[in-house]
C-alpha cells in the first residue's frame, strides 16, 4: 500500500478541507520551455477562472533521489471542490494542454491527497510561511494502523520538537 503522510479519505476530505492534486512531470530533454509557455500562456489564465481552485503552485525539483521536472499542486476546498473545479476545466478546454504537456513527458503521476487529522497539527496563525512537506512511503500491507500510531506518537513529536 502507498500511503503519502497526507491520507486521503474521502470523509476526511469532506471533514478538514484542504484537499489537494499533486502532479509530477519528468519532461522529455529540452522540454521545459515549451511547458512553461503552456502553463504560463495558456493554464494560468484559465485557473484563474476557477474559483474552487485556491491556489495553483509550481515547483521544481531541487534534491531528491527521483528526478522531476515539474511539480504542480493545487488547493481545493474539499473533494466536491475539486471535482466542482475539474467539470469547469473540462469546459475551458483543459485537458487538451494536459494532453499537449503529458506528449513532452517521459512520465507524470497524479495524486489527490487530504489533510489527515489523526498525524496532523492544526493550522497556525502563520501557516502562510509553514513548511509543508510530502513523504510518500510505501506501507506493508495490514500495517497502515501501526504506522499511523507510530507517526502520530512518536513523528509529530520529533517534528514539534
Amino acid at each position: 500500500m502507498t500511503a503519502p503522510l497526507a491520507v486521503l479519505r474521502a470523509q476526511d476530505a469532506s471533514a478538514t478541507g484542504d484537499v489537494r492534486q499533486i502532479v509530477t512531470f519528468l519532461l522529455a530533454p529540452r522540454a521545459m520551455p515549451q511547458v512553461q509557455a503552456i502553463y504560463a500562456d495558456s493554464l494560468r489564465p484559465i485557473y484563474a477562472r476557477v474559483p474552487q481552485m485556491l491556489h495553483v503552485r509550481g515547483y521544481r525539483e531541487v534534491e531528491s533521489p527521483e528526478p522531476l521536472d515539474l511539480v504542480i499542486v493545487t488547493k481545493y476546498a474539499s473533494m466536491a471542490a475539486m471535482d466542482s473545479a475539474n467539470r469547469a476545466l473540462r469546459g475551458f478546454g483543459t485537458f487538451a494542454l494536459y494532453g499537449a504537456i503529458s506528449a513532452l513527458a517521459q512520465h507524470h503521476h497524479d495524486q489527490f491527497v487530504a489533510i489527515d487529522p489523526r498525524v496532523s497539527d492544526p493550522p497556525r496563525a502563520d501557516s502562510s510561511t509553514a513548511l509543508t512537506v510530502f513523504e510518500y512511503l510505501r506501507i506493508t500491507p495490514g500495517n497502515a494502523a501501526k504506522y499511523l500510531e507510530l507517526l502520530r506518537t512518536r513523528g509529530r513529536a520529533a517534528e514539534r520538537a
